[in-house]
């Protein structure tokens, strides 16, 4: 079988088409928080609901008010209250309310990663952050 340069590129658009739908369906698409140690970094903001992941543990989310849209609205205290531990290698289904961020703490001194990315069903307005329990090794 000979492939010709309109097969090719013809793959190629389609390639091209599928990775840029996988990242501009849902609200919120996808992304990646990095900290080079202990941090503070907030995720993304709500309303929406994400799924989350990390190869390792040393890490928590948590959601905050939005006030600034920056790292600091994840710096109070009292935010971290209700902080939920990330176990390694398990996907935690995670909710963010309208008017609140996620937020990531990470108490490992090892750079610490986490991938997320935004579901299709969208939140109810007034959620409160909700944990739904972990499956290992899936994404």
């Amino acid at each position: 079988m000979t492939m010709n340069k309109t097969t090719i590129l013809f793959g190629a658009l389609t390639m091209l088409s599928v990775g840029c739908a996988s990242f501009g369906g849902a609200p919120g698409g996808r992304g990646a928080v990095h900290a080079d140690g202990p941090a503070i970094r907030e995720v993304v903001a709500g309303p929406l609901s994400i799924h989350v992941y990390s190869e390792d543990a040393g890490g928590a989310i948590y959601a905050a008010p939005a006030v600034t849209g920056t790292d600091r609205d994840c710096a109070a205290p009292e935010a971290r209250r209700d902080a939920a531990s990330l176990p390694g290698d398990h996907v935690t289904t995670f909710t963010v309310a309208a008017g609140q961020v996620a937020c990531l703490a990470t108490s490992t001194t090892r750079p610490f990663e986490l991938l997320w990315h935004a579901l299709d069903d969208a939140p109810a307005p007034d959620a409160r952050p909700v944990f739904v329990a972990s499956r290992r090794g899936s994404r």
